[in-house]
């Protein structure tokens, strides 16, 4: 809760908008290609598959009118999505996996291979959601953050 109380201070509450939210998708898809074009270099792999998984968390946030640039409250309300808790735990893995392998040199991640085969996962339910947001959901989601 701690969290999702300093996030509320560092958001910014928009417009709601589908086709930005589409174009995110659209995004972690090419993130997705880049995950599967970039086989022989883990590094970029787990980069590529946690962007796919935050550009489509990214786009349910802007579909409810959410602007978050910090990826740590990204992910945090991305909670208010139906996302279970594994999933968000995935999320929260990948973006470590990610922050490690990027800025250190001697960092391994047992967890690459698993972050790799689930981005996928998570773009396809990230699309599922976004196609069955309505704007009820919306604006309840919109009035917990205003609290």
């Amino acid at each position: 809760m701690e969290r999702l109380t300093w996030c509320k201070q560092k958001i910014r509450l928009t417009q709601p908008n589908k086709n930005l939210s589409e174009e995110y998708l659209q995004k972690a898809e090419r993130a997705l290609d880049a995950t599967n074009s970039l086989q022989d270099n883990q590094e970029w792999q787990v980069t590529a598959a946690y962007y796919t998984m935050y550009f489509s968390i990214y786009s349910l946030l802007i579909r409810a009118g959410i602007q978050s640039e910090i990826h740590a409250c990204t992910i945090e309300l991305a909670k208010k999505f139906s996302l279970t808790k594994e999933e968000i735990l995935l999320i929260e893995t990948a973006q470590k996996a990610r922050v490690d392998l990027q800025y250190y040199t001697d960092r391994v991640h047992d967890e690459a291979q698993t972050i790799i085969q689930e981005a996928p996962k998570i773009l396809l339910r990230c699309e599922e959601i976004h196609n069955t947001l309505n704007e009820q959901t919306i604006q309840e989601i919109r009035k917990q953050l205003q609290t």
